[in-house]
């Protein structure tokens, strides 16, 4: 509700004024006071945000013990407030009618220049707390997945350390089986003895290349068991639409095994989800290129349909990540 009345308000030209005493926000970030309390403080008006019952409670009560003691407390049974009473609006007739009548007229035809643009900002607001309502549910995702990410930090760098081990075996099986190839294949055959010997060294090389082949199938797998491991502990919101700007180191992870392919928005975001150090990817859907970061930024440097961003770190830093996305969200040129 504070975003559309913010949104609507700017649409139609009105201006703002700042007071970043008037509330204590954790969202406001460093302009205004965090709300982790006390809620005693007189000059403030509100103190938000207590999504649970207990820390709500707390709070009020604490608001209302301080108001107590500095005796501006409401009373328990307040005093029924005498009824206003209705004063008629005099019109003493001829020219005063036709300045009412010509301010009626005013009034509705702003109401019907103001209507488009209340439609455009309330639209705008509904997009806007789409966007927001899909982050915060990849968060809610990820948190019922870290505590099982845990466990698999350790197993995960075994896994990749696996992969390398079974990757240099499957070489050396493929150099051996070449060797036995070429062996049968420069062999006289001179009797039957030695027709028999050159048919077994073949079937040992053919032995040897499905072996190869298993090998580095198993290694391929262990790779893949790894990167999921690592992107279990991670989470990662999409900026759809949104180019950001270029963030701290730019990274350029290599498979072991693998072929590497970010030849989409999903895949690009879930390499960078893959790889502890990559904080912020971006995708171009003109080159298909992939672009990883070893940091994140606020600052985008174009709205377009050809570009999706994401921020990508562990579930501890998921309300810095939901923050950054709103922001960027409120810079979208919606109107």
């Amino acid at each position: 509700e504070d975003f559309y009345m913010k949104t609507c308000l700017e649409s139609i030209g009105v201006d703002t004024q700042e007071d970043f005493a008037l509330l204590h926000d954790k969202i406001c970030g460093t302009d205004c006071p965090g709300n982790d309390g006390p809620c005693s403080d007189g000059w403030v008006v509100a103190y938000h945000f207590y999504r649970d019952a207990d820390s709500w409670n707390t709070c009020h009560a604490e608001a209302v013990k301080a108001q107590t003691a500095a005796g501006h407390a409401k009373p328990s049974t307040p005093e029924a407030a005498a009824e206003p009473k209705e004063e008629a609006m005099q019109i003493t007739g001829g020219e005063d009618a036709a300045k009412v009548t010509d301010l009626l007229k005013q009034a509705a035809d702003l109401h019907d220049q103001l209507a488009p643009s209340a439609s455009k900002a309330k639209t705008m607001s509904q997009n806007a707390k789409d966007d927001i309502d899909a982050a915060t549910h990849k968060i809610h995702d990820a948190l019922q997945r870290i505590s099982i990410a845990k466990d698999n930090q350790t197993k995960a760098e075994a896994l990749a350390q696996d992969a390398a081990e079974r990757m240099d075996k499957a070489q050396g099986i493929e150099n051996s089986s070449q060797q036995i190839a070429d062996t049968a294949s420069k062999a006289k055959v001179q009797d039957v003895k030695e027709l028999d010997a050159a048919k077994e060294a073949y079937a040992k090389a053919s032995d040897a290349v499905e072996q190869a082949k298993k090998e580095i199938q198993a290694a391929i797998d262990a790779e893949d068991q790894q990167l999921s491991e690592v992107a279990s502990g991670r989470v990662c919101l999409s900026l759809p639409g949104v180019r950001m700007e270029s963030a701290g180191e730019t990274l350029s992870p290599k498979p072991i095994v693998k072929e590497l392919d970010t030849a989409t928005p999903q895949k690009c975001m879930d390499w960078c989800r893959e790889h502890a150090d990559c904080r912020q990817s971006v995708f171009s859907a003109g080159n298909k290129g992939c672009y990883l970061f070893s940091q994140m930024t606020g600052q985008p440097t174009e709205f377009k349909d050809t570009f999706n961003s994401s921020f990508c770190g562990d579930v501890s830093d998921s309300d810095d990540m939901l923050k950054v996305l709103k922001d960027v969200f409120k810079m979208k040129p919606w109107v």
